[in-house]
């Protein structure tokens, strides 16, 4: 059985990071580091979504949903009435993925920042900064090197729309902690898998 990394509860949801998919059924994307979000009514396990992000009522969580990352942020947030989980890149941020209509609908008061590279790791060439011109306070340049948080653009992004909003970040790097998959570090085509569900 697959490696259990992390286990996050809010409420009645509980999120989890394997190192690796697990056995039982979820929901998952096809996911295409765009900005795009859907919304499932009838979650059907068999077919392929094309997006990056998951909108869910409360009342028809019936399956685990998930999100793959290698040190990409994984967004989870907690509406009234629904939940998000998202798939955040630098592409993604880059398209406002986290402030999508849809999650902007469901008027988030909580949002979890689940493991992925931080700025300390994630190192950016100079012409990166023209993806991100309006948030150069996030760059930051060490012996002659750029390094970015993508974490600090979605923590400011999310502050200014959702005024009452608590961000809450797990604190891990996937670069640095070697028990979590990071394609910066070694290239590996292997993924966390970033679970929500409701707790029994």
């Amino acid at each position: 059985m697959t490696k259990l990394l992390l286990k996050h509860d809010i409420e009645n949801l509980q999120f989890s990071i394997y190192q690796d998919r697990p056995s039982f059924d979820f929901l998952e994307l096809h996911q295409v580091h765009g900005p795009n979000v859907v919304k499932i009514d009838n979650l059907n396990l068999r077919e392929q979504y094309e997006a990056d992000g998951l909108i869910a009522d409360k009342s028809n969580l019936s399956y685990p949903l998930a999100i793959k990352t290698a040190d990409c942020l994984a967004l989870l947030f907690v509406g009234e009435n629904q939940i998000a989980l998202i798939h955040a890149g630098w592409r993604g941020v880059h398209q406002n993925i986290h402030l999508h209509p849809l999650i902007v609908k469901m008027k988030p008061y909580y949002c979890y920042i689940a493991p992925h590279i931080t700025q300390d790791s994630f190192e950016v060439t100079s012409e990166f900064k023209d993806y991100f011109k309006d948030d150069l306070e996030f760059f930051q340049e060490r012996n002659s090197r750029l390094f970015f948080s993508l974490r600090g653009v979605v923590e400011k992004n999310l502050k200014n729309t959702f005024s009452q909003i608590k961000i809450e970040f797990s604190g891990i790097n996937t670069y640095t902690q070697n028990e979590f998959n990071s394609f910066r570090r070694d290239k590996t085509q292997r993924r966390n898998y970033n679970i929500v569900t409701i707790k029994n």
